[in-house]
């Protein structure tokens, strides 16, 4: 029976490996599509209208924010252009203005920061004496009630001693200090009371006092805040005098970009086009006559952006919108290498990789290589076309 389980154990392991072997087999044959495709090249069209953009100013370039092919939103920044020979009325230099106005700026703040922490120390220390005077009153309760707890036993001991004086138990000089001794507990009483009063009086002060320091510190807090709006809305003033902002008209790309930081720039001359894109653009195939009988509108491409390398410039996907209907001598042209193509159109998303180093953007009539998916078919109808095609010729089909 031992030998029995000893040989059955492999003979298991042997059938699972060869079921597992065969399961790989059927995926790969049934499950994994295989496509055939056509290469071809083309280059990108944006047909979106171009706005161009002038100088509002005379002045120069202080500030670029975006480059030639780059991917620009409604509203953002494009350029800065400084105002050079522009002066205030009376003679002063906006830029002196400029210094001036900042200066202000810090000093308000520095002025504000130091008397915010003379105030807050301050108002630390009020609190501190307020929270000290309810300590106090509190121990002060204690001893109050303590004293009046005595002063409750010293009276019904009194009355005690007075019964025994009268029926001849004690003397009359026992009673004598038992009187001064309630007397001296109505002092104490009193002491106490007095000294529980007087630290309430002063809690009463350092609770007004904090509070006075509170409304102070709201007060500068306020004042501060006004004053920095007034030096924030006069420097937006200058700002508006001395200096303009170009922004993105719409969604779009950077055409063209005419300047550079630090050039002199003249009203009303040309300095950026914004060109408007939607998020699918048309990339214009060159389609080689050979591939010309594989294409078909509606079919699959995979776009390399720029050729090579495409893994660092991005690549996306899209699909065959247009083929030319006219015959094939009609629409032919020579390429360099004197092969006859044709023109096709294909539709494509702006890709997600580009410019991942930070230096290069997507442009119009950039160079692209597009893969067209021909036909794709399971693996095992590759495998075995030639099988059935030779049976076909076989039996004369």
């Amino acid at each position: 029976m031992k030998a029995s389980a000893d040989e059955f154990e492999p003979r298991l392991a042997s059938w699972v490996g060869i079921l597992i072997t065969l399961g790989v087999v059927a995926y790969l044959l049934f499950g994994v599509s295989v496509a055939a495709r056509e290469v071809v090249h083309g280059r990108v069209l944006y047909q979106g209208a171009i706005t161009h953009l002038a100088a509002p100013i005379d002045g120069y370039i202080e500030g670029v924010f975006v480059q030639s092919g780059q991917r620009v939103k409604a509203g953002d920044k494009l350029l800065l252009i400084r105002h050079g020979r522009h002066v205030a009325e009376n003679g002063t230099g906006l830029a002196d203005i400029e210094r001036t106005l900042e200066r202000r700026v810090h000093l308000t703040a520095e002025r504000s920061r130091s008397q915010r922490r003379l105030l807050m120390f301050e108002h630390d220390q009020w609190d501190g004496r307020e929270r000290a005077q309810a300590r106090e009153i509190e121990a002060l309760g204690r001893q109050i009630a303590l004293v009046e707890r005595l002063i409750s036993l010293q009276a019904k001991a009194m009355e005690r001693t007075r019964q025994m004086i009268e029926q001849g138990f004690y003397s009359q000089a026992l009673g004598e200090d038992k009187e001064r001794e309630a007397v001296d507990l109505q002092l104490r009483l009193q002491e106490l009371q007095r000294s529980r009063q007087t630290s309430e009086s002063l809690q009463r002060e350092a609770s007004s006092q904090r509070q006075a320091n509170a409304q102070r510190l709201a007060q500068l807090d306020m004042e501060t805040a006004t004053e920095q709006e007034s030096l924030a809305f006069q420097q937006g003033e200058l700002a508006m005098k001395n200096s303009a902002v170009l922004v993105a008209p719409s969604d779009g790309l950077v055409d063209s970009l005419a300047v550079r930081i630090g050039d002199d720039v003249k009203e009303k001359q040309r300095m950026v086009a914004v060109r408007k894109v939607d998020e699918n653009f048309r990339i214009e195939l060159d389609v080689p006559s050979t591939a010309a009988g594989f294409l078909r509108v509606g079919q699959r491409v995979d776009v390399k952006y720029d050729a090579f390398p495409y893994l660092k410039y991005g690549f996306g996907k899209g699909e065959v919108t247009f083929i030319g209907t006219t015959s094939v001598q009609d629409s032919l042209d020579e390429t360099r290498s004197g092969e006859a193509v044709f023109k096709a159109v294909a539709q494509a998303s702006l890709p997600t990789g580009l410019a991942r180093t930070g230096d290069y953007q997507l442009r119009d009539r950039m160079g692209v290589q597009v893969e067209v998916v021909v036909m794709e078919r399971a693996l095992y109808q590759w495998i075995f076309d030639p099988l059935i095609a030779a049976r076909r010729y076989l039996a004369g089909d």
